[in-house]
């Protein structure tokens, strides 16, 4: 009797936490903003610097895929090393163009979620003098 409940009791806890063979384990990214605006800033601030924080929400390890610029005057210091669930990393983007007027750069990452393509942009105006 108590064999037959202890196999029942522990048949019912397997089968509530079995994950299901449908249900994927992916990683999942959230950032702490897709956007910064530096605003106005004088010619003698550049090089400009944002860091986005990415977070893994998800199952497995996130990785970066693919990051790329819209222009060889900003650059992205992204890690390389798969980022761990529930951990997070820092993507560094520079801005060094001294040329003045507005600017609008995109960072393209492509990762291993299930969104894969996300865009990440800082702007601002470049002065002469703030």
């Amino acid at each position: 009797m108590k064999i037959t409940l202890l196999c029942t009791l522990a048949a019912c806890i397997s089968a509530t936490l079995a994950v299901p063979a449908t249900q994927k384990v992916m990683p999942v990214a959230e950032f702490d903003g897709m956007v910064y605006d530096f605003d106005t800033v004088s010619r003698d601030d550049i090089p400009l610097s944002h860091d986005f924080v990415v977070r893994n929400t998800g199952d497995s390890p996130l990785l970066m895929v693919k990051v790329t610029t819209t222009c060889p005057c900003t650059t992205v210091d992204y890690p390389v090393s798969p980022i761990a669930p529930g951990d997070s990393a820092h993507l560094v983007v520079t801005y060094s163009s001294a040329s003045l007027g507005s600017f609008n750069q995109c960072v393209y990452l492509s990762t291993n979620d299930s969104v894969a393509h996300r865009r990440l942009m800082i702007k601002g105006v470049v002065a002469d003098k703030k």
